[in-house]
């Protein structure tokens, strides 16, 4: 089973655009994924809300195509602008999940792909966590979970098609494991002999294609609950940082 910033990085192609590029210090550390992609791909552009994360994306990363302060519920570039937008370990945290989808598809240039990545519910990690509420003490941001078929199914709102799914490690939690879940995690090499990947990977890669903009999207109709919950994001300008 491969792990996530391998999996990401050989994934992405072309014009590329990073959301949430600050990473998360709770689990990966600062720019755990950007700095990879930047060294397999230069001309990276991340995004992010944080201004004094993306500062120390920059010391320990650089800044290879741009650092953005902004929303990815309301990017601050043109439509059809990337040819690979990341959005990894995000979608658990926003409000308006479809929102995010909607958004990456509409700057995403003809044949682009999405990446997404989000922790996997039937993981037997984040059962063993959630039995003492480890879970939610490691990361209370999360604010949903999603599986592939679910998000597939508010993905092709949107317009877009899975074009694959892989079962992938995660970033080990920080701090001292619970004696429980560190067992589990020594005894996952012999696990994986037996076990099917999708109870074994923390998380999940789920690859997006752009179908075509909804017919809702080009009649200048309500597109639906992203369109709606949209309303509610104030887009603004990005601020280079």
């Amino acid at each position: 089973m491969r792990s996530r910033v391998p999996e990401v990085v050989g994934l992405a192609r072309g014009a590329t655009l990073h959301l949430g590029c600050a990473g998360d210090p709770v689990t990966a550390g600062v720019a755990a994924l950007h700095g990879p992609l930047l060294r397999a791909h230069p001309g990276v552009i991340g995004l992010d809300l944080s201004p004094p994360g993306l500062r120390a994306v920059r010391t320990r990363a650089g800044s290879g195509g741009g650092l953005v302060a902004g929303n990815a519920l309301a990017l601050p570039f043109a439509d059809r602008t990337f040819d690979t937008v990341v959005a990894a370990e995000i979608i658990e945290h926003v409000g308006c999940p479809e929102r995010l989808l909607d958004e990456a598809r509409r700057v995403l240039r003809g044949g682009g792909r999405l990446i997404v990545t989000t922790p996997n519910p039937f993981c037997l990690q984040w059962l063993a966590m959630a039995r003492r509420g480890a879970e939610a003490r490691w990361d209370p941001g999360h604010v949903a979970w999603f599986d592939p078929r679910t998000l597939a199914t508010l993905a092709a709102r949107v317009g877009l098609r899975v074009r694959g799914v892989a079962w992938v490690r995660n970033a080990r939690p920080s701090g001292t494991l619970p004696l429980r879940l560190a067992a589990y995690r020594a005894a996952r090499p012999l696990l994986s002999r037996v076990l099917p990947p999708y109870v074994l990977g923390e998380c999940f890669v789920q690859v997006f294609e752009v179908v075509d903009h909804p017919a809702a999207d080009r009649a200048g109709v309500d597109a639906g609950p992203a369109a709606r919950c949209g309303r509610r994001v104030r887009a603004r300008d990005g601020a280079v940082v």
